[in-house]
Parts: C-alpha cells; sequence; structure tokens
C-alpha cells in the first residue's frame, strides 16, 4: 500500500508525519510479517513513491523489531542506521506517530522520530549514491497498519519549522481582519461592536449606531465564523 505526493512536489528541508495504528485483537500481530515506512526524496518510480529505485526511508520493522532508516539505490537497500524498537510502538489499539525528517544538507541528514521521540539519526556520506531531491510518501509491505493525519512539514536547514506567514508583511497592508478573532460581540443578538484589524496597525473597525451593527455568526460557509451584513 502507498501513499504519494505529485511529481511537482520540490521541498529540500521537511518531514513525512504520520498518526499510526494497529488493530485491537488477540492472536497474531497484525504486522507480525512486515514493515512500513514514512518515504523522502522518492525519484525513478512508477505511479507511487512506493515503487521508487531510488529514495531514502524511515521504517518501522514489526518483524524484527527494529527502526531503520535506509537508501535504496538502484532498487538496492542499504540500512544507513538501526535499533531497537520499543515494544511500546507496537502497542496495539494506541495511537502512534512515526515522522522521518530529511535536510538537504552535506551531507544529506536523516532523523527519525517515533511518538515524537528521537530514536534515529543518520548522514549520508556516499557522495555518489546521496539524494537530494524527490518526493515523499508512505510505503507498507505485508500487514495492516491504519495510517491517519498524513502530512508533510517544511523545514530550515537548521530543522526549525519556517516562520508562518503573517499580514505585516503586505508593506502597503491598512488593515486585516479575520472572522473568527478580534471580534466583540452581544452575547444575546451576536450583534458586533468591535472588529478588530489583524494587520499590526491598530485600524480596528468600529459601528456608529447601534442600528448598524452586522451580526456574527460561529458556523458559516464550510462551518467557519463569519459576519453577516444586511445591506445597510
Amino acid at each position: 500500500t502507498d501513499i504519494g505526493t505529485s511529481n511537482s512536489f520540490s521541498l529540500v528541508h521537511y518531514s513525512v508525519y504520520m498518526n499510526y495504528a494497529w488493530n485491537e485483537g488477540s492472536g497474531t500481530h497484525p504486522m507480525a510479517s512486515g514493515h512500513f515506512s514514512a518515504i523522502a526524496r522518492a525519484t525513478t518510480f512508477t505511479g507511487s513513491p512506493a515503487l521508487a529505485y531510488n529514495c531514502y526511508l524511515g521504517q518501522v520493522d514489526a518483524l524484527n523489531k527494529k527502526v531503520k532508516i535506509i537508501r535504496r539505490y538502484n532498487n538496492i537497500e542499504t540500512i544507513l542506521v538501526e535499533g531497537a524498537l520499543s515494544e511500546s510502538y507496537l502497542s496495539r489499539g494506541t495511537l502512534h506517530s512515526l515522522e522521518l525528517r530529511c535536510y538537504d544538507t552535506d551531507p544529506v541528514t536523516l532523523q527519525l522520530y517515533i511518538d515524537n521521540n528521537h530514536v534515529a539519526s543518520i548522514g549520508d556520506t556516499d557522495a555518489e549514491k546521496k539524494l537530494t531531491s524527490g518526493v515523499s510518501g508512505i510505503e507498507s509491505y505485508s500487514g495492516t497498519v491504519y495510517i491517519d493525519n498524513y502530512s508533510i512539514y517544511e523545514y530550515t536547514s537548521t530543522g526549525v519549522a519556517p516562520a508562518d506567514w503573517t499580514p505585516s508583511q503586505l508593506s502597503t497592508l491598512k488593515f486585516w481582519v479575520k472572522a473568527d478573532t478580534g471580534v466583540t460581540y452581544d452575547s444575546g443578538d451576536n450583534s458586533v461592536t468591535v472588529w478588530e484589524d489583524q494587520s499590526g496597525n491598530a485600524n480596528n473597525l468600529g459601528v456608529v449606531g447601534a442600528t448598524n451593527e452586522p451580526t456574527y455568526v460561529a458556523s458559516a460557509t464550510n462551518n467557519l465564523a463569519g459576519i453577516s451584513f444586511d445591506g445597510t
């Protein structure tokens, strides 16, 4: 089974993050014969990163109770680093997380986290075989694992997430308002009295006359907050 991004994916410092769980029940563990991996820098594939000849894998090997970082190059897999897999990461009926971080440094830096705990790191020093570009994805082999909340996060080369964009970065911006932030309204009829500027310029919006007050709507389009105006 595989989940991959589009071929246009191009971030150089990023992590592949997923929540995973195995089913609860008795008998043989559902991943007793297999493993699953987060994939970074997948190239030369047909249809999906899981079929990539070249990629990095952050792997949970349930069969051998190992955690591994692997380089697959020309379809030959080399274990760059491995360690023991704690039984706690194999527990059934519990939500776990797996994250493979990949930085386009020299050497390429790879870090693996399980349940937000750092479990393995390696720098790929093979100048000929190290992978510097490609897409991300997930690969599961011979077993049943349930994946939820598969995400890709961008990082800087130092391992810090880039700063969130803010409206203040627009140099000519006068004011910026959001229906879910900075709204003062009457709890009785939801009439809005103040709508605070989020641009950093403190150009807050106020209402002249109670009859002119718009209405706060907690769940408007797509279940998001909104401010309703009646046209007058």
